[in-house]
Parts: structure tokens; C-alpha cells; sequence
């Protein structure tokens, strides 16, 4: 379906879906390199903090004092706390969700460039091209979008009951609640507007044209003839056929009936096989022998019309 020209097509805003691909992209950027994706609340204060809530995000997360921290710093500390190592790896951590959720950003944003690059060819040709490289790089990036929010919400900080280190009580708690951030709330922005994009450019490229079955008028029977009389007066039959048609069935029964001496136009024709009236028997009068069949030393007939003849007697 690419570098189609799309002519009976319909829905083609390639500008609108340029406007929406682009914004989905940027953001989904955004909120992955965001230090504020989640807030957690805990029972107690971590060390070094003035607070009981913290924010993060999938590379980054934010310091003691709220500001977000670079991603150099974040790899350096490793994390919250001493001996923490979520953020020492670019992508592989001992939480599997965070991992795949990293993993999924990194996919988003490659197919998200492969649907910008579309669109934006597209805005600057008179007629729809790679049509279905753009759905298939829109509907990617916006299901690895919205799989990295969902993943990202299932952290060992948000649901493990063992995760936090109370320096003050010397015993593992977990968290009281975790909430989306600006992180998520620009996450969340993204997804909508791929679904836009997705809407826009899988309902162009699913709509057939409504040209695309056509058929030869001439092959069609009559009743499957269009409204501009093209199929019936091809499939009209000649005129001599219709001249020669009766009420048997609407065809000219002598042709397709048993075999048949009976000529068709009005010509005199005399037929009596030896069976004519003289030759009955009368009242009180002996029968005479029947004369044989066909009639000794009789002249064979001729016919004016033999075009409907199918037996011939021999004669």
C-alpha cells in the first residue's frame, strides 16, 4: 500500500497527524528522562532527606533538596541509599519491571522516529506515501508507551513490603503509596496523543478504495448490471435469438425438443406413411393387407424447408 495515491481514499491529514506524531514523541522523550515519573510516600524519612516523600524516574531520580539529579549522578550513587545499585546500569537492574520498562522507552522512541520520519515526508508530497510504515511505527510506539507507564507503576519501590531500610527502627518496610508525577502526567499526554496519530493513520490505510473491485461489465450477468445499463445491453442476446424464442422455457423449443420432421416456416407438406383415410378398412368390407412401409416404388418426397430436418428417412 505504499506510495499509494489514495484517490478514493478519504480522512488524509497528513499535517494534523505530523502535529500529533511529533507531540506524542517529544513527550514520551520527556517523561522517560524525567527525574519525577513516580512519587513514593513512606513511614519515615530515608537519611539525608527532609522528607518522607521521593520522586523518580526510569534513569533518574531527585535529590535530597527536590532538584533532579544528572544521569552521571544518579549512576554514580547507584541510588537512595548507600550500597543501592538501581541506577548504576543503563537499562538492566534487579527489578525486572523497571528493566523492561527502560527497554520499552528506548523501542518507543525508535519507532516513534520511523513514524516521524513518515509523517513528515508525507507533508511535503501532493500524494500519500509508505502509508503502512507509518501505521505499523505509530500503533509500536504508542503500545511500547503505554506498556512502559503500566510496568513502571509495578516497581519493587511502589508494591515490595521489604524495600526501605529504616535506619531508625533497623528493620525493612515498604511504601505507604505511590502516585504518578509529572513524569507520568507526560506520559500519559504521549499515549493520547499517539492515539490520535493511530486513529488518524491506521483509518486511512485500513479504508479500501472504492474502485478497487471492478470487474469486466461485459462478464457479468444482467441482473448484476450497473445502474448506466453497461452490463445489460453487453449481455443482450443477438436478434435473431430473441425472434426465434417461445414461451417453452424462453428458447426456441424445436431445437432442443425430441427430434422432429415438422418443418418450421408454412409450407405444404404431405405426410401420410401409408395411413391416409383411403387406405382404412370401410363397414362390412374385408381388410386389405396394409401396404408396406415406406410405399413401394413411390417417388421419395422433397421438402421446401429442411432446416429444422433431424431424421432423415433415407428416401
Amino acid at each position: 500500500m505504499s506510495n499509494d495515491e489514495g484517490g478514493c481514499r478519504f480522512g488524509w491529514h497528513p499535517r494534523t497527524s505530523a502535529f500529533f506524531i511529533t507531540a506524542g514523541l517529544g513527550l514520551s522523550i520527556m517523561s522517560s528522562l524525567d527525574c519525577k515519573f513516580l512519587e513514593v510516600d513512606l513511614s519515615f524519612i530515608p537519611q539525608n532527606y527532609y522528607s518522607d516523600s521521593l520522586g523518580f524516574g526510569l534513569w533518574t531520580y531527585a535529590a535530597p533538596d527536590g532538584r533532579c539529579l544528572t544521569y552521571t549522578e544518579s549512576r554514580q550513587s547507584g541510588g537512595f541509599s548507600d550500597g543501592a545499585n538501581i541506577y548504576s546500569n543503563l537499562f538492566i537492574n534487579n527489578d525486572i519491571n523497571w528493566s523492561i520498562s527502560r527497554v520499552l522507552a528506548v523501542v518507543g522512541i525508535i519507532f516513534g522516529l520511523g513514524s516521524l520520519i513518515s509523517i513528515w515526508i508525507n507533508v511535503f508530497k501532493s500524494e500519500p506515501h509508505l502509508v503502512d510504515i507509518l501505521a505499523y511505527t505509530t500503533i509500536t510506539a504508542g503500545i511500547s508507551e503505554c506498556a512502559k507507564f503500566g510496568l513502571f507503576l509495578g516497581t519493587d519501590l511502589c508494591k515490595s513490603p521489604d524495600y526501605w531500610y529504616n535506619d531508625e527502627s533497623n528493620e525493612f518496610s515498604g511504601s505507604r503509596d505511590c502516585q504518578i508525577d509529572r513524569g507520568a502526567f507526560i506520559s500519559i499526554s504521549s499515549i493520547f496523543a499517539y492515539f490520535v496519530s493511530v486513529i488518524l493513520s491506521v483509518g486511512f490505510a485500513s479504508r479500501p478504495k472504492s474502485d478497487c473491485y471492478t470487474y469486466e461489465e461485459a462478464s457479468l450477468p444482467s441482473w448484476m448490471a450497473s445502474e448506466d445499463g453497461v452490463s445489460e445491453k453487453a449481455q443482450a442476446p443477438p436478434v435473431e435469438d430473441t425472434d426465434r424464442r417461445s414461451s417453452v422455457g424462453g428458447q426456441d423449443w424445436s431445437r432442443v425438443s425430441a427430434p422432429s420432421t415438422i418443418p418450421s416456416g408454412n409450407f405444404p407438406v404431405e405426410e401420410d406413411y401409408g395411413l391416409n383415410e383411403e387406405a382404412l378398412p370401410k363397414e362390412n368390407e374385408n381388410p386389405q393387407p396394409m401396404q408396406a412401409y415406406p410405399p413401394a416404388n413411390k417417388v421419395p418426397r422433397k421438402y421446401d424447408d429442411m432446416s429444422t430436418l433431424t431424421w432423415d428417412v433415407g428416401y
